[in-house]
């Protein structure tokens, strides 16, 4: 039987995509684990960063990183980006990191700003320079 590295079950009610995740709560972010290969193409995990007016952006790395990001979390939110942007390698194609970074064109759920309000100024920065390399 494999750790649940404190996960917990929740599902998704949504009529296009429902889905049974494994989530892990922190502050204004959780961390989840999607086991199913048909909404992203395969097992995907991610950081969902959130504000208090439900903006959310989607970091979304392709395989099961609930280990590595449930240790990170014992770290914080910092320990958590670090996480993501050192397996950029992993990152799946529907992942909001470009946009969060302010690397697209257009924005119109203001991603980037959530994910400079939730980051701070100097942890965002290290992202968006790290996710713009």
């Amino acid at each position: 039987m494999r750790a649940s590295h404190g996960f917990q079950r929740v599902s998704s009610e949504h009529p296009l995509a429902p889905a049974v995740n494994e989530a892990l709560s922190g502050d204004r972010y959780y961390i989840s684990y999607n086991p199913s290969v048909s909404g992203y193409g395969c097992q995907t995990t991610a950081i969902v960063l959130y504000w208090p007016d439900s903006h959310r952006v989607f970091l979304v790395l392709n395989g099961d990183h609930r280990e590595g990001l449930a240790l990170a979390r014992l770290e914080g939110l910092a320990a958590v980006v670090r996480y993501f942007i050192a397996h950029l390698d992993s990152v799946n194609e529907f992942s909001e990191h470009r946009q969060a970074a302010g690397l697209v064109n257009s924005d119109p759920f203001d991603l980037k700003q959530t994910a400079r309000a939730r980051l701070g100024l100097s942890l965002y920065r290290a992202f968006a320079s790290a996710v713009g390399e």
